[in-house]
């Protein structure tokens, strides 16, 4: 299987962003294009640098770099974890308005877990496991 490309507002074209009339998302949205541009510059400049031969730009371009880190931002968790992971199937939980924690290598296990809070109702044998991606409806 492939993983859907990511999309973000930085694929619109500049007269769509004007269509919206709001110069502040414009604005963000040129400083989000710069971010991901900065850290493909400086994580690749390293990387050549000491591994010219590994890193060749023809192959490691800002469009892959930018496919890549839209691909794990968006599925990552590591919001209340030390860094940022991408867990195997836990992407794949659908969204409810439910309250849930998880924690990753807890005493050294190199696990993930995704609970319920405490406080919260459980799940009940059989029941779908939900994730909460925000305080969103289901609609978006």
């Amino acid at each position: 299987a492939t993983l859907p490309e990511p999309r973000t507002a930085g694929d619109w074209t500049a007269q769509e962003i004007a269509e919206l009339q709001n110069s502040m998302f414009a604005e963000d949205v040129a400083e989000y294009q710069q971010v991901v541009e900065s850290k493909y510059s400086n994580l690749f400049e390293h990387l050549r640098a000491l591994f010219p031969d590994t890193f060749p730009k023809s192959q490691y371009t800002l469009e892959l770099f930018r496919w890549a880190y839209l691909t794990v931002m968006a599925r990552a968790f590591g919001r209340r974890i030390d860094y940022m992971s991408l867990v195997p199937f836990a992407d794949m939980l659908n969204h409810g308005s439910v309250r849930v924690k998880y924690d990753l290598n807890t005493d050294g296990n190199d696990m993930f877990r995704l609970f319920p809070s405490p406080g919260s109702p459980g799940y009940k044998k059989g029941a779908e496991v939900f994730n909460s991606y925000g305080r969103r409806d289901n609609e978006h």
